[in-house]
């Protein structure tokens, strides 16, 4: 990967393949001349042909054998919504930033930036994978669905735990760093996972192997990365952990039903000035200011009768233009953060229907916004 060179040297046959304008066989055989005809060291011929008669043809078995099951797979439990940023691009991280304002220009990236910067970013985070896929299918022009959807959600995004792919594809900032010149006058330091200059990459990386410990143990491709994180001190990962908690953006996740909260982050706690154990005891109504008046407790069962639930949740978690009321009965100014459909996010939690609302204060300092929010 190079600053400037979105292409390099990529044959750029993909769309005209996956849109039958372009025959594989045809493909296949025009390589293999070239390697005959002296044209083409046996090793690139070899991996080219492989890529297209093997793993293309692998990719439209998983397809066509495991769909329209496949496609709802969620094998790590990832539920974060798709950062804002992966429509605008606008991130000091050098090497998303680059790839996503290519990608957003031309509607083409080549795969190692596909698999290891934009996919490898939202498996870290732990973004949803079928908004992973949807954003994949939309932004590509060679993107068509039974080609694009295992590679993003098995290849990609581990999201089918293990059906397609043997391990998780996951890195730090390093390996972004000797795979390309992405990191040369970056604001962040691939080797840092805390500290002022760390790499959200990195800290994210670390992150994701104590997350998913356990299983990844059981994975015989993954135990020395285990190790590794197995190694950092109590210290280290506390610094990781504050790191990525220290967002002032608030996340809720609720009932869809009883729109009480079952999961709350930090950044709702230092928003709206409620414990974390007072939150767990109400609901989104008890925070919508055109529903109640100050220090008032949410009558849920008359809100819930005098207007549609669907309805309701828009109004107070999903239109984007309300106001949150905090502990002091200040009105906070929200600004929806994730793209997609504005400020909720439908869940499903050991099958029972949940929303998520992810919200940013506009009052917040922008030195107080973590790189990992974006």
């Amino acid at each position: 990967m190079w600053l400037g060179e979105g292409q390099l040297y990529h044959s750029l046959l993909s769309a005209a393949l996956n849109l039958k304008l372009l025959n594989p066989h045809e493909v296949v055989a025009k390589v293999e001349q070239a390697y005959r005809d002296g044209h083409a060291p046996l090793a690139a011929a070899e991996g080219y042909i492989r890529q297209v008669l093997g793993w293309r043809e692998y990719v439209r078995g998983v397809y066509w054998t495991r769909m329209p099951a496949y496609a709802e797979l969620n094998g790590l439990q990832a539920e974060m919504p798709l950062p804002s940023v992966f429509w605008n691009g606008e991130t000091p991280m050098a090497c998303l930033r680059e790839v996503l304002t290519q990608t957003l220009q031309t509607g083409y990236a080549h795969h190692i930036q596909r698999l290891m910067v934009t996919g490898l970013y939202a498996l870290l985070l732990g973004v949803r994978p079928q908004e992973v896929h949807a954003w994949y299918l939309g932004v590509y022009v060679d993107a068509v669905e039974w080609v694009e959807l295992p590679n993003t959600l098995g290849m990609s995004q581990y999201a089918d735990g293990g059906i397609m792919a043997s391990k998780p594809y996951v890195a730090s900032g390093k390996y972004i760093d000797r795979m390309s010149n992405y990191c040369q006058g970056c604001a962040y330091r691939p080797q840092d996972s805390v500290g002022p200059r760390a790499c959200p990459m990195t800290t994210l990386y670390w992150d994701f192997l104590l997350r998913h410990e356990a299983m990844l143990s059981r994975n015989p491709r993954m135990v020395m990365q285990v190790r590794n994180a197995q190694r950092l001190g109590e210290a280290e990962r506390e610094q990781i952990r504050a790191i990525l908690n220290a967002t002032r953006d608030a996340i809720f996740i609720f009932d869809a039903e009883t729109l009480r909260f079952t999961y709350v982050n930090e950044g709702a706690v230092a928003q709206l000035g409620y414990t974390a154990d007072e939150l767990a005891t109400m609901t989104m109504l008890h925070i919508a200011p055109e529903i109640t008046e100050p220090g008032e407790a949410a009558e849920e069962e008359d809100d819930l009768e005098a207007a549609h639930p669907a309805a309701l949740v828009d109004r107070v978690a999903g239109d984007g233009d309300g106001a949150h009321r905090d502990h002091a009965a200040r009105e906070r100014p929200p600004r929806v953060v994730r793209g997609g459909q504005p400020g909720r996010h439908d869940v499903r939690v050991e099958g029972h229907p949940r929303r998520m609302a992810q919200r940013s204060d506009q009052h917040a300092d922008a030195r107080d916004r973590k790189s990992t929010r974006l």
